[in-house]
């Protein structure tokens, strides 16, 4: 017992290394970092009222409040709350491996955790998702305690997402809890759920009608291997390493996987398949509804990585040693490209705008001009022009919030409002990132512009600003 619990704790500061490091070397914020910030920055009231508007409960922009109006908003001070809860998770997949399975499966699985780099990304976000894997691995540690109604409560609470592991949780509970407890868990998950449909009525009934006709929500190209990509970005990130090694990566990891299902199967070991539930029931969902976005099925990875260790640990020595020296090395390598290369631009992109004080600047997609204006400042912000999502002329918070998952701006409509903002002549800097809008420049070249460079502001080229002049 003792050498577990030193083991786990030297885990999870092996855990916060890569953690502290990404906070300082990521690079400035994005656009849903900057939305938390800038709501996080209102009166509570108004907070609350704005942030129940979002895609996704306001929990954690409730949560950032008080850290946004008692710290200063540099980037890693904002992040530090992310990269405290994604740390902590570290622990709790240690200590729900040891639970379901032993100590050995435990640590292996609380290690895998630690040096993901899909979840070391994720737990650096000013955003949601640390509190959405933190919260999932808790539950299912606390599944038979009464604290466990009060955590799935919170993970309603995080994220939309959320409930597919309380479902899972519930399905678990019928089959370990004893049956005079079985009333009781019924009535404990209908509130549960009851208490999820309501927000669920009040933020997303309005829209249904866009959500499933225009949305971005409903139309992201899936990636190759969805709806399976959770499980082997478990343990490499995608466009981290050379694509032949991702793709012998994910063989490795997905087989190694199916042979713990086995394993699981054969010897019946309800316990733990109990505990794996939530993550049949994501990839189920992923597949058959999706979004095809792997941030909304985060509560699988820790899940992923108890399978792998069950595995690992189930496997003859030699081979059990030998595949998880690969799979270390996997992850390890897949980290630390990943640290070193990824970078967000936009403080650069708003200083290298601020300086070209002649240009006319053009955002082209809504949502990029939060970013954006947050690194470029208020001075001059009459030279910013930005073309709205079609259904409104505002491009303020309450504009976003109302229209930030539509997808579609037909080219004519980008020319209409191209022809509206787009000035008669001079110098024009058009924004551009994720995603990345088509038909302006076609409309440039066919009303004579002419096309000068594209600045980018690190080797991803997240941030993009091309310069046209006429």
């Amino acid at each position: 017992m003792r050498h577990f619990r030193l083991s786990l704790t030297l885990i999870t500061l092996l855990a916060l290394m890569p953690r502290v490091i990404l906070i300082f070397t990521r690079g400035s914020f994005w656009f849903d970092e900057v939305f938390t910030l800038e709501l996080a920055k209102l009166p509570f009231g108004e907070m609350f009222q704005m942030a129940s508007q979002d895609t996704n409960p306001p929990l954690w922009t409730m949560l950032m409040w008080p850290w946004v109006h008692l710290f200063p908003h540099t980037e890693w001070i904002v992040r530090i709350p992310a990269v405290i809860l994604g740390t902590a998770t570290v622990p709790l997949a240690g200590l729900l491996g040891k639970r379901v399975a032993s100590e050995r499966v435990g640590l292996i699985s609380a290690t895998i955790t630690a040096l993901s780099p899909t979840l070391i990304y994720f737990s650096t976000e000013a955003r949601m998702y640390a509190l959405f894997v933190f919260l999932s691995v808790l539950a299912a540690y606390l599944i038979q305690k009464r604290a466990y109604a009060f955590v799935a409560l919170l993970l309603l609470a995080t994220h939309t997402y959320g409930l597919l592991p309380v479902i899972g949780f519930y399905v678990r509970g019928l089959i370990e809890l004893p049956k005079t407890m079985h009333k009781k868990w019924h009535l404990t998950h209908a509130g549960l759920v009851a208490a999820w449909g309501a927000w669920i009525a009040w933020s997303y009934l309005p829209k249904l009608s866009d959500l499933f006709s225009n949305s971005w929500f409903m139309r992201v190209a899936p990636p190759v291997g969805w709806p399976l990509t959770p499980l082997f970005e478990t343990v490499t990130l995608r466009g981290t390493v050379p694509s032949w090694i991702f793709f012998c990566a994910s063989a490795l990891a997905l087989g190694v996987i199916v042979f713990g299902l086995i394993k699981i199967i054969r010897e019946k070991n309800t316990r733990l398949f109990g505990a794996l539930l939530p993550l049949f029931l994501g990839i189920a969902v992923a597949g058959f509804f999706g979004p095809a976005r792997l941030k909304y099925f985060l509560f699988i990875l820790p899940l992923a990585a108890l399978i792998i260790a069950e595995a690992l640990a189930r496997m003859p020595k030699k081979i059990g040693a030998a595949c998880g020296a690969l799979i270390g090395m996997i992850v390890i390598t897949s980290t630390i490209f990943f640290i070193r290369d990824f970078r967000f631009s936009w403080d650069r992109a708003g200083a290298f705008a601020k300086q070209d004080k002649n240009a006319i600047i053009l955002i082209p997609w809504t949502v990029n001009s939060l970013p954006f204006a947050h690194y470029y400042g208020a001075d001059s912000a009459e030279r910013i022009k930005i073309i709205p999502q079609p259904g409104t002329e505002k491009t303020d918070m309450q504009a976003l919030l109302a229209y930030n998952w539509k997808w579609e701006m037909k080219p004519e409509y980008i020319s209409q409002k191209l022809g509206e903002l787009a000035p008669p002549r001079g110098r024009l800097l058009i924004v551009q990132s994720d995603p990345y809008v088509y038909s302006v420049r076609e409309w440039l070249i066919a009303n004579g512009w002419m096309y000068q460079e594209t600045k980018t502001f690190d080797i991803m080229e997240s941030v993009k600003i091309e310069v046209w002049n006429r």
